[in-house]
């Protein structure tokens, strides 16, 4: 087997299972309904992100790139500042 193969039946694998997962978790896994997900999670991330940018400048610091994991900039750059 080469480390292609290795590498197709290894995503494949873990797509299957996203896709398990997902149904679980009552998630639409119909193709028009995944984009339409995925665009209404974007859109509230960019929302997310601009509120957390004003909260942080008057509570917390800005040093943080938009592609952070949001609860990282939560926690690094505004929580531990309202701890004080």
């Amino acid at each position: 087997m080469s480390e292609e193969d290795y590498t197709r039946g290894s995503r494949s694998a873990y797509r299957f299972m996203m896709l398990h997962c997902m149904q679980n978790l009552d998630v639409e896994t119909e193709p028009e309904e995944l984009e339409k997900k995925v665009a209404q999670l974007l859109a509230e991330r960019e929302e997310a992100i601009g509120a957390l940018r004003d909260l942080c400048r008057d509570c917390g610091d800005n040093e943080w790139s938009d592609d952070l994991h949001l609860a990282d900039i939560i926690d690094k750059h505004l929580g531990r500042h309202l701890d004080r």
